[in-house]
């Protein structure tokens, strides 16, 4: 399942906005993406399902379809990962950084190479 710490939605997530630039949709609240991961957990991305439990919480003015909510889920989930990799990569990289640093063989160019590798996948994964 999806999730996200508060930490992460105040700094990858919440200023995000997911409108057409005309207005039409207004941006994802907090609660409105809680209510959407939980259902999406519980439901097991059935989106009849979630899409029906998610106009029933929110209220029938709500007018995001179900495109609109597969969207976001999915858009969540891929700056999570790209996000969750590059603090991972970023890591590993001052780890094998410091290693290197300390040891005078080969190792330090198998560690460029790695870190050359990693950081190179980290920056290939994109949002929708």
């Amino acid at each position: 399942p999806l999730t996200y710490t508060t930490e992460e939605y105040n700094s990858w997530i919440q200023d995000l906005d997911m409108g057409d630039g005309k207005g039409a949709v207004k941006k994802w609240t907090k609660g409105e993406t809680d209510v959407l991961m939980e259902l999406c957990r519980v439901y097991e991305l059935r989106w009849a399902v979630i899409y029906d439990k998610f106009i029933m919480r929110m209220g029938y003015h709500h007018k995001r379809n179900v495109e609109d909510l597969q969207h976001w889920y999915y858009t969540i989930g891929a700056i999570l990962l790209r996000k969750r990799l590059e603090k991972a990569v970023g890591a590993e990289v001052a780890a094998t950084a410091g290693a290197a640093s300390t040891s005078k063989d080969s190792d330090g160019v198998n560690a460029a190479a790695e870190k050359a590798a990693l950081t190179s996948l980290a920056a290939s994964i994109k949002p929708f």
